[in-house]
């Protein structure tokens, strides 16, 4: 099934993301084609069910789910319709989740206005000594303080303890490849519940 074959390319993607620099131009190519995978994966369950259920489409026919519902009704077939109910209640609940609205948000940028630009920001810890008092100080990348210590011990700076976060625009709090990653599994469970639900 044509599904599963994009879940395994999304996969693909995925996984030469997170082997490949953020933010370089092997990373936003992966990035872009993860987005055009694993947006994809619906329609393939869908045209695979079609083809399961002989809905005579061609592969140069576009399905959606009215149509898919038009051609079950025409041919009075029950199977197919039960899916289709199915399918669209479980679409319509995925795509209220706010990773799912994102990624395929970030999808459409990509495909018809180029890359969508990253939001990344620094947690920068500075140690400030005053007297015999060390103040720990992390800021973030506008400077806003959202984090203090302080303590009676001497402290100098620890570059290791500066953290990057890059996310997308339309997604904030989340790093990018966890919102990938979650994606993923959504879309995989989609089409595992699908194949158990309608063998």
């Amino acid at each position: 099934m044509t599904a599963e074959s994009k879940l395994d390319e999304a996969a693909f993607f995925f996984d030469k993301m997170n082997k490949a620099s953020l933010a370089t131009d092997e990373w936003r190519y992966y990035f872009s084609a993860f987005l055009g995978s694993i947006r994809s994966v619906p329609y393939h369950l869908l045209y695979d069910y079609a083809e399961k259920y002989g809905l005579g489409y061609s592969l140069e026919d576009r399905i959606y789910p009215k149509d898919f519902k038009n051609r079950a009704n025409a041919q009075n077939n029950q199977q197919a319709l039960s899916f289709i109910r199915w399918y669209k209640s479980e679409w319509d609940k995925l795509s209220q989740n706010n990773v799912v609205k994102a990624i395929i948000g970030s999808r459409d940028i990509d495909v018809h206005r180029g890359i969508q630009p990253l939001q990344s920001y620094v947690d920068v810890g500075i140690s400030l000594v005053i007297g015999n008092r060390v103040d720990h100080v992390v800021r973030d990348s506008e400077g806003r303080v959202i984090q203090r210590e302080s303590s009676s011990k001497t402290a100098s700076p620890n570059p290791a303890d500066s953290k990057v976060t890059t996310e997308l625009p339309n997604l904030p709090g989340m790093h990018v490849h966890d919102a990938c990653k979650k994606m993923l599994d959504l879309m995989r469970d989609f089409v595992r519940e699908a194949h158990k639900s309608f063998p």
